[in-house]
């Protein structure tokens, strides 16, 4: 592999004159169009991320995600990419598996690294995060939680509770099995509940909360215990995620979707529908999610001392679930 010394002895230059060049400094035109020949002889790559950590900041993105098995924030990544890599950046994912002190690394690597914006897949963000947002000069964009104060976009989490619990009223159902996940993720944990409580607050209906946590397997061992009183009921999940798996248990236990218990989420991910029921849910624009969020970490770097907020909008989806 051909390296800067390698091309500076070609050239019978130094290699600071070789790395001038390299980032635009001032190199004679003579010396410019020898250093250029032999680079494009030797077919020298040059490292560019090496090149851009000198200096003050980079072409690169930084996007903290909580997990990698999430559907949601896969589909926004994908999308960030495109439009980054169209907007001439690029994306440096850093992961944090849900871990408290791995999301503060993962910051502060960021920092080190010298991104031009950091995009923040919030889940459950504590004092120790916005303390450190506060005091970085690197505009942050927070995604999918409410932060007063800060730079955020988020879906409307509240409102995607109401227009579900609308839905099923309408639809005849009055016995609700609602399970939730922990309050620490206040968009899926509270907003949504709370959303969906508010529509059937001064309604003759019965509703039942769980609470289990966004695995598949977890869901199953919090429902067992209900099985034998499901009848006639609506299972309403957090996530479609965990209605895609109260969907498979029903089965396995002899129900019938939605004949026997219906089943409704949050989140509209068309992957979820192959071989089971359509889900009936609320649809979030995770792709237009990550479209403007790249578009508003782009504002923020060109104006840093600025304050972004944006609400992208929900809509159901019914399937044949309900």
């Amino acid at each position: 592999m051909v390296s800067v010394s390698d091309i500076a002895r070609l050239a019978g230059v130094s290699k600071s004159t070789v790395s001038r060049y390299l980032n635009n400094g001032q190199v004679s035109p003579k010396t410019r169009k020898k250093i250029k020949k032999i680079i494009e002889e030797t077919g020298y790559q040059p490292n560019v991320f090496a090149q851009s950590l000198k200096a003050q900041q980079t072409n690169f993105i930084g996007v903290v995600i909580p997990r990698f098995d999430s559907r949601s924030v896969n589909i926004a990544l994908k999308a960030i990419d495109q439009t980054a890599l169209a907007a001439g950046f690029q994306i440096f994912i850093v992961n944090s598996q849900l871990d408290p002190q791995r999301e503060l690394a993962n910051l502060k690597l960021l920092q080190h690294l010298k991104v031009a914006g950091i995009l923040f897949f919030a889940t459950n963000v504590r004092k120790e995060i916005t303390d450190w947002v506060e005091q970085t000069e690197i505009p942050v964009l927070f995604i999918g939680q409410e932060m007063i104060g800060h730079s955020y976009i988020i879906h409307n989490d509240f409102q995607a509770g109401k227009i579900l619990a609308t839905h099923l009223w309408q639809q005849g159902y009055r016995d609700i099995l609602y399970i939730s996940v922990s309050q620490s993720d206040k968009a899926v944990g509270i907003d949504r509940l709370n959303g969906f409580k508010s529509y059937l607050a001064d309604k003759d209906v019965k509703l039942e909360i769980l609470l289990s946590d966004f695995d598949q397997t977890h869901i199953k061992q919090v429902l067992r215990p209900q099985l034998n009183q499901l009848k006639s009921r609506v299972i309403v999940c957090a996530t479609d995620s965990l209605a895609q798996a109260v969907i498979q248990l029903l089965k396995d236990h002899g129900y019938q979707v939605p004949t026997d218990v219906a089943v409704a989420g949050f989140g509209g991910y068309s992957a979820l529908n192959l071989g089971q029921p359509m889900i009936t849910s609320v649809a979030f624009g995770y792709e237009e999610i990550g479209i403007r969020a790249f578009h508003l970490i782009k504002e923020l770097i060109q104006q840093p001392k600025s304050v972004k907020i944006e609400l992208v909008p929900n809509h159901l989806t019914i399937g044949k679930s309900t």
